[in-house]
């Protein structure tokens, strides 16, 4: 694997208050799990219930699409990484899981506080507090959590319930906001929320000037309206894509100026299904992010 992927990669950490991912690919990202699609399948109509409208929301084949784009984006691999955990120095602390969840920016405590109050005793538990604490200081010292954190999440990976944890909080963090974004915003097509759900795990939800609803708001002022206000949704989807990749280029946030304009490839990946007009996100879909190497969803 070439640096300039692991680069890309490591894209999606924001420091705190945003919640946000903080996915980098590594070679062990590559063997994941054997049950990810199956786990994925199985969770994949669980937005409809966030948005009170089932009609709203992805189908199961769409949503694994999805769920499968943002992994390779995040690790370069089809395959949902429950198990990813490493320290890669750049600013977020540990990044683990299948969003990147970061012990720097809190999403990460908030998935082991959720395993702790359904699985109380397990392998991630007495870390919490650590947890916290790293989290409430947006620090990115991995030390406090000692020299078997990187085994303990791994071996809570294997148990089906620490993954429906995962699920869930990806649900309730990134991809419930962006589905209600995305529709609330006139948008109709599942390329849609796949734009808004991978721009919600890499720039966060928060209202800051990183963060997809300054995104949105950009893109309105670029594609001169809103979806189905005179603006076709391809042409303000090439807005926000347009828009977000300036902001990977230039990002307010300092901390990301290193390593945020290496990840464009992820919004080029993006922008080519929008030209291509694969709204519906059909199986198979292919990507080639990094230009090196094409990944096919099926």
């Amino acid at each position: 694997m070439s640096v300039r992927r692991l680069s890309t990669a490591v894209a999606a950490c924001l420091l705190a208050p945003t919640l946000a991912g903080c996915g980098w690919a590594t070679e062990g990202d590559r063997t994941g799990s054997g049950r990810a699609a199956d786990r994925t399948a199985a969770t994949a109509g669980a937005g409809a219930g966030h948005t009170g409208d089932a009609a709203a929301d992805l189908t199961a084949d769409q949503r694994r699409t999805a769920d499968r784009l943002v992994s390779v984006f995040a690790h370069s691999t089809t395959t949902i990484s429950y198990d990813s955990v490493e320290d890669h120095h750049d600013g977020c602390g540990f990044t683990a899981g299948r969003a990147g969840f970061c012990t720097a920016t809190g999403d990460l405590a908030e998935v082991v506080r959720r395993y702790a109050d359904a699985v109380p005793g397990n392998p991630l538990a007495r870390y919490l507090p650590q947890l916290r604490a790293l989290a409430k200081r947006s620090s990115a010292d991995t030390a406090p959590l000692g020299p078997d954190f990187v085994g303990a999440w791994r071996k809570a990976a294997a148990d089906d319930r620490f993954r429906t944890v995962q699920d869930t909080a990806v649900e309730d963090l990134y991809y419930g906001p962006a589905l209600r974004a995305a529709r609330s915003h006139g948008l109709t097509s599942a390329l849609a929320v796949a734009v808004f759900y991978d721009t919600a795990i890499q720039h966060g939800t928060d209202v800051d000037a990183d963060g997809l609803p300054a995104l949105i708001e950009q893109a309105d002022a670029q594609a001169g309206g809103r979806p189905g206000e005179g603006v076709t949704e391809g042409a303000w989807l090439t807005a926000l894509l347009s828009v977000r990749r300036a902001d990977l280029l230039h990002p307010h946030n300092h901390d990301r100026a290193v390593d945020w304009p290496e990840s464009v490839g992820r919004v080029d990946a993006l922008q080519q299904l929008v030209t291509d007009r694969q709204f519906d996100l059909a199986p198979p879909v292919t990507v080639d992010p990094w230009g090196d190497e094409e990944f096919t969803v099926s």
